[in-house]
């Protein structure tokens, strides 16, 4: 019996967890389906790192990959369960307590990813996976390594302007965009000096 091909289980299983809302939206099943589909696609990715990425399963950097699908899948789970129980009223939070809880999970993100980024391999399915760094290492390498430079202190810039003005959603943005923005900028640069418009 011929295998299925890793990469068409997770784009069904993609295309399942944004159809599941649609098919069953009472709040409960909206929230759990797509997280099953979700973390079944984290799985097939888990079991399938080194095929999927080029590399030998007993590579270092595969490690490094399934440490990072792991922690995925783990915050993954962590937010499904924490809007199952606010869902069913199991818990209740104040708007404020869920914008603190939101932004401790968005600092969660960025010191571990920040962390493990500069070990990441180019690959088309883990890291900052913009056109440019895709298609070239030197971007690749580029926009990671400042990925693991600016992290710590985004993270603390972020926590601490949270605590200090209570603007959750606007610093999130602001964070977000800083985080994403400059190694992508920064990498673009590096590719477009390798490789000049013509």
């Amino acid at each position: 019996m011929k295998k299925t091909d890793p990469r068409l289980l997770i784009l069904f299983l993609s295309v399942l967890a944004l159809l599941c809302p649609l098919l069953f939206p009472q709040p409960l099943l909206s929230i759990l389906l797509p997280a099953a589909c979700l973390l079944a696609a984290g799985v097939v990715l888990y079991r399938n790192l080194g095929p999927l990425s080029g590399l030998q399963d007993d590579h270092p950097k595969v490690g490094t990959l399934r440490l990072v699908t792991a922690f995925n899948c783990m915050l993954l789970l962590l937010c499904t369960v924490s809007a199952a129980l606010l869902a069913t009223g199991a818990i209740h939070l104040s708007e404020r307590d869920e914008q603190y809880l939101a932004a401790a999970i968005v600092s969660i993100l960025i010191l571990f990813i920040g962390n493990l980024a500069p070990k990441l391999p180019r690959t088309g399915h883990t890291g900052l996976r913009l056109p440019w760094t895709v298609a070239d290492d030197d971007a690749w390498i580029c926009a990671h390594r400042i990925l693991g430079y600016i992290s710590f202190p985004l993270a603390c810039f972020y926590l601490a302007g949270t605590f200090a003005t209570g603007c959750v959603e606007p610093l999130t943005g602001l964070v977000m965009l800083l985080w994403i923005g400059i190694p992508g900028a920064l990498s673009y640069r590096v590719y477009r000096q390798k490789f000049p418009r013509k």
